[in-house]
């Protein structure tokens, strides 16, 4: 199941202040996709689309997926934000989307289709549930 949310200014401002966002962000469930992006975007535009679709259909199933967005044009803190995003994490782009697992950022991307959005956490789920082998053992 995704849970959709919005970031506050105080967690944006602790992203600028220590360059990662804060845990309660990033460990909200055991996947996070968190979206940043500025609102008049059209590809965020289809992205807002088919987010709103899946969270209503109770998808992903199989596993929890947070996805925090934040709208930063709209934002007292546009021009700090997008310095920091693009001089800190290097991407001039939108929408741009930081993926997580367990705290742990494992990806990042612009704009995907919403079935190669998807893919990253059900490859991630399922990578997890396969066991561990270790080498040389029969």
């Amino acid at each position: 199941m995704m849970h959709r949310s919005e970031l506050t200014e105080d967690q944006i401002q602790h992203t600028i202040d220590t360059g990662e966002l804060p845990d309660e962000v990033v460990k909200a469930h055991r996947f996070v996709a968190v979206v940043l992006t500025q609102g008049w975007c059209p590809q965020w535009k289809s992205m807002d689309t088919w987010l709103a679709a899946a969270e209503q259909s109770s998808e992903p199933q199989g596993y929890e997926l947070s996805v925090p967005c934040f709208l930063y044009d709209k934002s007292p803190l546009f021009k700090k934000f997008r310095k920091f995003k693009e001089k800190t994490w290097g991407n001039h782009h939108v929408p741009y989307v930081r993926y997580y697992k367990d705290g742990q950022l494992f990806d990042e991307t612009n704009y995907l289709p919403s079935r190669e959005f998807f893919s990253r956490f059900a490859t991630a789920n399922n990578a997890a549930k396969e066991p561990a082998t270790t080498v040389g053992e029969d």
